[in-house]
């Protein structure tokens, strides 16, 4: 069949780097996503302290919980905050979206 367009206008061959260039797309949604995730917690944890100043932990729970790189970035967040960072096993972090509906 006809190929697609490359980023340089040139034609490619159609299934070319399509799965690739979907795998790309979505490693870059998610490095953005966690990168401000891990942001709003460290300023959360900055609330957190001022409201209540013997915060002992992070619990971090829920689908998002059973990313990996989620919990990656978040350990490395709450270490850099003193904190540990406390969560479910895997298994037991499940999104509830289906229930909402």
């Amino acid at each position: 069949g006809a190929g697609a367009a490359a980023p340089d206008g040139a034609a490619t061959p159609a299934g070319s780097g399509g799965a690739q260039r979907r795998a790309d797309i979505a490693a870059s949604f998610q490095r953005v996503a966690v990168e401000h995730l891990v942001e709003r917690v460290e300023r959360a944890i900055g609330w957190a302290r001022e409201a209540e100043p013997g915060l002992t932990c992070v619990v971090v729970a829920g689908g998002v919980a059973a990313n990996g790189e989620v919990r990656r970035q978040l350990s490395g967040a709450c270490g850099r905050a003193g904190l540990p960072m406390v969560c479910p096993p895997v298994r037991l972090c499940t999104d509830n979206g289906t229930m909402v509906v």
